[in-house]
């Protein structure tokens, strides 16, 4: 997982992770 910034936020939900990204 990596940080991410608004739309990674948005899928993980509000939180600051995402798979692949």
């Amino acid at each position: 997982m990596k940080t991410v910034g608004v739309t990674g936020a948005i899928r993980a939900g509000g939180a600051w992770v995402i798979y692949g990204g």
